[in-house]
């Protein structure tokens, strides 16, 4: 597997990031427990705990490269991880994946597994390119 690059990464965050303030805006309700999947260096999460600041906010990704960034932003839980085999421990107000469940093989038993992590009127919001 090839090591993520954060500096690198960021160089386009204006345009990576995006998405996920439009899918951020578009968000309701005040949710517990929130994961964000495939959270890369955290900044996008760290809006997430900003707009929720009593919410248990968890971030997991793979690259121990972009965690270590991502260790930067305060009262986030980091947890390395693949997305293929999360499991949340409990039920789940919000998951959110920006761009990263198009990564992560299976969709057909992915997008179920994830939907039975979410507690009633839970929220799965998720945003994939189109390559």
């Amino acid at each position: 597997m090839t090591a993520w690059d954060p500096g690198r990464y960021l160089r386009f965050a204006d345009a990576r990031y995006r998405p996920s303030l439009d899918l951020l805006a578009r968000l309701e309700g005040v949710p517990r427990v929130i994961w964000d999947l495939g959270c890369g260096t955290g900044d996008v999460t760290a809006l997430f705990k900003a707009r929720w600041p009593s919410a248990a906010v968890f971030g997991l990704d793979s690259s121990p490269e972009m965690l270590d960034r991502a260790r930067s932003h305060p009262g986030i839980e980091w947890v390395h991880g693949d997305i293929a085999a999360w499991d949340p421990g409990g039920t789940v107000d919000l998951i959110v994946a920006t761009a990263s469940l198009h990564w992560v093989p299976d969709h057909g038993r992915l997008f179920p597994r994830l939907l039975k992590s979410l507690a009633p009127e839970g929220t799965l919001a998720v945003q994939m390119p189109r390559n």
